[in-house]
């Protein structure tokens, strides 16, 4: 061994860890909502942001509209350790970790402001965590969607309004349940098969929140949205936990990062745009707003914490934010 080499293996042995770190890693971004919704937006200054500070050896793959499946398919392929991540809800959720489910009954939260701290608290991080021996783990719990009300084809003031009508909503026992107890027939269809659905009469409306009806065009299908706003659409940006755990410990800390400051952009557009949705479904498209009593939509949905075994959760969060 030269001289040269000897006085360059300290150098080598420095950079080594840095080296290590420099192999290069994709996460491909699932959400079920378009390139116009603010998902897609705050998914966009999350792949922006971390590129950046990984120099581009952690790579952001973005696929709206459904693109690598349904959000339950793409939930299932992170646990088996492939390098994705889905926008999901804690319905969705729910099934992994029972108490996380708490959030999507009906009027959980009174507004935005009540589900931000609600997801802050230390409470609901601990059932985040249990995600992680299911092979998830949550990347960030802020990505504020919207709330969630009754677009339908005829006027509803009332809960007994929504009587015998179908109305598409996710799939899971939480929304379920709370959309039966607010009045209608749930109908599980996948996001993408709502305006068809509507079109064709399958379904008599659906509960969505304004960003991604607008971005999906279906302000076309309606003519009334009911402003119930039962649901607080607070989601979540979830990985595979054996995925997350191989990369470099700089690489979780960035992406931890820039997921949660991506949420928190993502709800600020959300927040920002909503009065100018309003404005185009109204002016454009001749769609009514009926701002209903919520009262009684309220009444109804306290049998939902009930039912599904919720009353403890509820009230430990309630405690928890006082």
């Amino acid at each position: 061994m030269n001289i040269k080499t000897k006085m360059l293996i300290p150098f080598l042995i420095a950079a080594m860890p840095m080296a290590a770190m420099a192999n290069d890693y994709t996460l491909k971004v699932s959400m079920s909502v378009g390139e116009k919704d603010p998902m897609f937006a705050g998914a966009q200054y999350l792949k922006e942001n971390v590129e950046k500070r990984t120099d581009g050896h952690l790579k952001i793959d973005i696929y709206p509209s459904g693109q690598l499946g349904s959000v339950e398919g793409v939930q299932e392929m992170a646990m088996f350790g492939q390098n994705v991540a889905a926008i999901t809800d804690s319905g969705r959720l729910s099934v992994f970790s029972k108490e996380i489910g708490v959030i999507g009954v009906a009027y959980a939260a009174k507004d935005y402001n009540q589900m931000k701290d609600i997801v802050e608290t230390d409470l609901f991080k601990s059932w985040e965590k249990k995600l992680e021996k299911e092979g998830l783990h949550v990347l960030s719990f802020n990505w504020f969607q919207g709330s969630r009300s009754f677009m339908t084809n005829k006027p509803v003031n009332k809960p007994e309004d929504l009587n015998g009508m179908l109305i598409r909503t996710p799939g899971s026992a939480v929304w379920s349940e709370s959309i039966s107890a607010l009045g209608a027939t749930p109908t599980a269809l996948p996001w993408a098969e709502t305006y068809p659905a509507m079109q064709q009469g399958v379904v008599d409306g659906f509960e969505a929140q304004l960003p991604a009806t607008i971005a999906a065009s279906l302000q076309e299908t309606i003519k009334y949205v009911a402003e119930t706003e039962h649901f607080q659409l607070m989601t979540a940006l979830v990985a595979s936990e054996e995925w997350f755990s191989a990369l470099p410990k700089e690489y979780q800390k960035i992406l931890l990062e820039e997921s949660y400051k991506a949420g928190a952009y993502a709800s600020d557009v959300t927040n920002k745009n909503i009065a100018e949705y309003k404005r185009i479904m109204e002016d454009d498209y001749n769609v009514k707003f009926i701002p209903v009593d919520k009262t009684p939509f309220i009444a109804r949905a306290q049998t939902v914490f009930k039912k599904l075994g919720y009353e403890k959760e509820h009230k430990e969060l309630q405690d928890a934010l006082k």
